[in-house]
C-alpha cells in the first residue's frame, strides 16, 4: 500500500506531515509519495520514499539526483518520450513509475500556478481548481481573435495501453493510472482492462509479476466505456498534435457512429453499434458546442431520445454512458484468487492436509481421527469438501487424495480445511517483508546553484536541503504570496500554435499572442521553438 503525501508544506504542515510518517510507518505502509523535499531533512522512519510527478521528472540529471539522496522510486512526468525514458534508465539505477492512463496535466508536473494566480488555489498544495479546463481565445499582438472560446489547453485523455511491452522494455518497472475523482466502474474497468494487457505481454517475454493472484472477470473490460476526452498517447513516440480536445473537457465516450435519419420523435444511425434504453449519447452541434441526450426507448433501427432537436443527420454521435456495461459493473462478481494445490493424506489414527500455493509457500497440518474402513470411494466427496474455499483468497488449482481406501466424516475434513487455510494466511502474512532503508545525509551535488520560485520552496528544512546540496540563491515559492505578474504560471511541452496548425516555424503570426479567459485575464504566450516548449505568463 503507498500513501500520497505530494504537496509542498508549510513549516507547521511539515511539523504535522513528519508525525503522520512515523504512523503511517507504524501500520506497515510499502512506500510514501512525495513532492516536498524539505521532508529528507526531517527524522523519518525507514520507510522507502518515492519521488512525486510533482518534482517535475524528466532529466536523467534530475532522476539521477533524486537516487543519489535516497529515493527508491520516481515517478516520471507524462509528457516524456520514450527515448527519453531509455536515457534516464540508462543513467539511473532507481525503479521508474509511469503514467499509462487517464488525464493528462498539460503544464510540466509541478510547474502550473494559473489555478492560484486567477483564485489562490494552489495545484501544489492539493487544490487546482483546474483552470487548464476552461475556454480561452487566442489574441494576436493587435487584438485580432484567431480562435475564439474553444479549450486550448484541455488535453485528451493518456492511453498508453498499447506501449506497455516497450515501455517494459525501457526499464519501467510500475505503471500507475490517474483516478483522480473517478468512480468505482471507472476503476474496476481500466484497471481490468490494463491488468489483462500486461498479464499477456508477461506471459509472453517469461517475466513473473510482482503480486501474487490471479483476477477472473465477468466483463470484458473497454477503455472507451469509461470517463475519457478521447485518448492520446501524448508525446511518448515524439512531438505530435491531436493531443488536445479542444471542443470539450467533458468525456465524450465512444465514437458510435453517424446519425441517419432524423424525424420529429426518432432518428437511425449508419453504424454497426446499437444503442439501449438508457444510455447517454452526446454530439458536437453546428456551434461547435457538446450536446448530449438520453436515449429512452429502442425499436429496432428507431431510437427516441428525450431531446431530439439538436439533432442532424450527418453528425457524429458518441456514447458517453453504457446502461447495460454500468449495469454489469456495479454489481461484479470479479474475484483474483491465489492458486494453490492441496495434497490429503488419511491414515487409521492421523489425517494431513498440505497446502502450496503459487509462491511456493507451504503449510502442513495434521488432525487426529478414527478413520473406518470405507464401504465405498468417497474420494470425489473429498475433493468437493477441499475445494469449497469459499470467500477466502485463495482457488484451488490441483486436490490430490490418498485416502487408503479410509472414511472419515466430511465435517472433519471441513475442520482440516479451515485450520490449513488460516494457518497458511498467517504464514503469508509473516513471510512479507516490507522494504525499509534509512536515509543516509549526503552532499550529492543538485544540477544547478541558483533557483527560483518554481522550486517550490514553501519550508525552512527545503532550504536547508537546497543549501546542503550546494545551492547558493533560492526563491521561495509562489504560495507565500510572491507577485506572478509576467512571471511563467505554466511551462509545457504542449504547443497551442501546433495543435491549431500555425506553427511559427510555417506560418509568419503577429506577436506576441495571448490567451484570454472569460474574466478577462489576458496571458501571453511565450514560445521556444528550439526546445518546442511554451510558456503562459502572468496576466499583464
Amino acid at each position: 500500500m503507498y500513501v500520497t503525501l505530494n504537496t509542498i508544506l508549510t513549516n507547521d504542515a511539515l511539523k504535522e506531515a513528519q508525525k503522520l510518517i512515523w504512523q503511517l510507518s507504524e501500520i506497515g505502509v510499502d512506500g510514501l509519495i512525495i513532492q516536498d523535499l524539505g521532508l529528507l531533512e526531517c527524522t523519518l522512519p525507514p520507510i522507502p520514499l518515492i519521488a512525486s510527478t510533482q518534482t517535475t521528472n524528466l532529466t536523467p540529471e534530475h532522476v539521477l539526483f533524486l537516487e543519489k539522496v535516497g529515493f527508491t522510486r520516481v515517478i516520471l512526468e507524462r509528457a516524456i518520450s520514450l527515448e527519453r525514458i531509455k536515457q534516464i534508465r540508462a543513467q539511473t539505477k532507481v525503479d521508474l513509475e509511469m503514467f499509462v492512463h487517464g488525464s493528462i496535466c498539460v503544464s510540466y508536473s509541478g510547474k502550473c500556478y494559473l489555478s492560484y494566480a486567477h483564485g489562490k488555489r494552489s495545484a501544489n498544495l492539493g487544490m487546482c481548481a483546474q483552470p487548464c479546463r476552461q475556454s480561452y481565445s487566442l489574441v494576436d499582438a493587435q487584438n485580432g481573435t484567431l480562435v475564439k472560446d474553444r479549450f486550448l489547453l484541455s488535453m485528451k485523455d493518456l492511453n498508453l495501453s498499447q506501449h506497455l511491452e516497450e515501455l517494459l522494455d525501457a526499464g519501467i518497472t510500475s505503471f500507475k493510472i490517474e483516478g483522480r475523482l473517478k468512480e468505482d466502474d471507472y476503476v474496476s474497468n481500466v484497471t481490468a482492462y490494463y491488468r489483462q494487457e500486461l498479464d499477456k505481454i508477461l506471459v509472453r517475454k517469461g517475466l513473473k509479476k510482482s503480486s501474487s493472484g490471479s483476477v477472473s472477470l465477468d466483463f470484458e473490460p473497454n477503455l472507451a466505456k469509461s470517463f475519457n476526452r478521447g485518448f492520446t498517447d501524448y508525446f511518448i513516440s515524439g512531438k505530435q498534435t491531436a493531443v488536445a480536445n479542444t471542443l470539450t473537457p467533458k468525456s465524450m465516450g465512444e465514437k458510435i457512429g453517424i446519425i441517419g435519419e432524423v424525424t420529429w420523435k426518432y432518428f437511425t444511425l449508419i453504424t454497426q453499434e446499437t444503442l439501449q434504453n438508457g444510455d447517454g449519447i452526446c454530439f458536437v452541434n453546428e456551434q461547435g458546442h457538446l450536446v448530449g441526450t438520453r436515449v429512452n426507448v429502442v425499436e429496432g433501427d428507431k431510437i427516441f431520445p428525450e431531446e431530439i432537436r439538436f439533432l442532424k443527420s450527418g453528425q457524429t454521435l458518441y456514447r458517453n454512458y453504457d446502461n447495460n456495461f454500468l449495469k454489469v459493473l456495479k454489481s461484479p462478481k470479479t474475484q483474483r484468487k491465489i492458486k494453490i494445490d492441496l495434497v490429503l493424506e488419511i491414515t487409521q489414527e492421523l489425517m494431513a492436509l498440505e497446502i502450496r500455493d503459487e509462491d511456493n509457500l507451504q503449510t502442513k497440518i495434521n488432525l487426529a481421527v478414527q478413520a473406518s474402513p470405507a464401504q465405498q470411494n468417497n474420494d470425489s466427496k473429498l475433493e468437493e469438501s477441499l475445494a469449497k474455499l469459499g470467500n477466502t483468497i485463495y482457488a484451488a488449482q490441483s486436490i490430490a487424495i490418498n485416502a487408503h481406501n479410509l472414511f472419515v466424516p466430511i465435517k472433519e475434513v471441513n475442520e482440516l480445511r479451515r485450520q490449513a487455510i488460516e494457518k497458511h494466511s498467517q504464514k503469508r502474512l509473516l513471510s512479507y517483508e516490507l522494504e525499509r532503508k534509512t536515509l543516509e545525509a549526503n552532499h550529492y551535488p543538485y544540477s544547478v546553484n541558483m533557483l527560483d520560485f518554481s522550486a517550490n520552496i514553501l519550508n525552512q528544512k527545503a532550504v536547508d536541503f537546497y543549501k546542503k546540496h550546494g545551492v547558493e540563491y533560492l526563491d521561495k515559492a509562489a504560495e507565500v504570496g510572491a507577485s506572478l505578474i509576467n512571471k511563467p504560471l505554466m511551462t509545457m511541452r504542449y504547443c497551442v500554435l501546433q495543435e491549431l496548425g500555425f506553427c511559427l516555424k510555417e506560418k509568419k503570426l503577429s506577436l506576441p499572442l495571448f490567451l484570454v479567459d472569460d474574466k478577462s485575464h489576458k496571458m501571453q504566450l511565450k514560445f521556444d521553438c528550439n526546445t518546442c516548449q511554451v510558456q503562459i505568463m502572468g496576466d499583464i
